[in-house]
């Protein structure tokens, strides 16, 4: 017997425009439960599936905090020393950056692509310390001094190994540090216990930038004014994606 208007299913949640087939559009005379008919919407997840929702979803609290790391990362500078005993500024002591939160240090520890090191027996291996600006004039190493890496491997295959220091208010890791706009930090290293004698290398790092009691109120009255004003004449293709993304959420 033909049967030609029997559905074998529907979508769930009642929507008519989700039907998954019709025995009619395939041409069938008897309904197989193993066979896949070609004409069907594609719908087969299911009541759960339908709870869950799509997989592109996205609550609102992650798309603002992706959006936020990616503007964060965009804005960030990278600093880059390398750090070794050929860099004459680490050496003589008078080397200074200036950073701003959210910036990144990148440390280049010493590397050697042959096997045996120029002029001396032994590749130069260190510890570098996060130092008070007492020690950091003798170059030695203190109680409160707090070991942050250690440059260990010279003969890396894929380059010199590089630590990443990020200049932030807050770090939610426990082996993070934290920095304070308007504070003077100061790094120095210490040859290994294995490693030759290295001389004595330093860095200070200032944190840009802690605002006068004065001219603070005048300065958050004018970055107020600055965002205004830029939300209103540069940033409308930004607010209407954000706002795209909270409607499809």
């Amino acid at each position: 017997m033909r049967s030609t208007d029997k559905l074998l299913g529907t979508a769930p949640c009642g929507n008519p425009h989700l039907t998954l087939c019709s025995l009619s559009s395939v041409g069938v005379s008897s309904p197989d439960p193993h066979a896949t008919p070609s004409r069907c919407a594609a719908f087969s997840g299911g009541p759960e599936a339908a709870r869950m929702g799509t997989p592109g979803d996205l609550p609102a609290w992650k798309v603002t905090i992706f959006l936020f790391n990616l503007i964060s990362a965009a804005v960030a500078k990278r600093h880059i020393v390398y750090w070794n005993s050929t860099n004459t500024r680490l050496t003589a002591g008078d080397m200074s950056i200036q950073v701003n939160l959210n910036d990144y240090l990148d440390i280049y520890c010493p590397h050697y692509s042959n096997k045996r090191p120029q002029g001396s027996g032994q590749p130069e291996e260190l510890a570098l310390y996060l130092v008070g600006e007492a020690s950091f004039q003798g170059c030695v190493e203190t109680r409160g001094a707090i070991k942050r890496w250690e440059c260990n491997t010279p003969y890396a295959p894929f380059g010199p190994v590089r630590f990443s220091e990020k200049i932030q208010r807050f770090t939610p890791f426990s082996l993070g540090f934290e920095f304070l706009p308007g504070r003077h930090y100061y790094y120095s290293s210490l040859p290994a216990d294995e490693g030759p004698p290295l001389p004595c290398m330093k860095l200070r790092v200032t944190v840009c930038c802690e605002p006068t009691s004065e001219g603070s109120k005048q300065i958050q009255e004018t970055v107020a004014v600055t965002s205004a004003c830029y939300l209103r004449t540069a940033s409308p293709p930004l607010l209407l994606t954000l706002i795209l993304l909270l409607l499809t959420t």
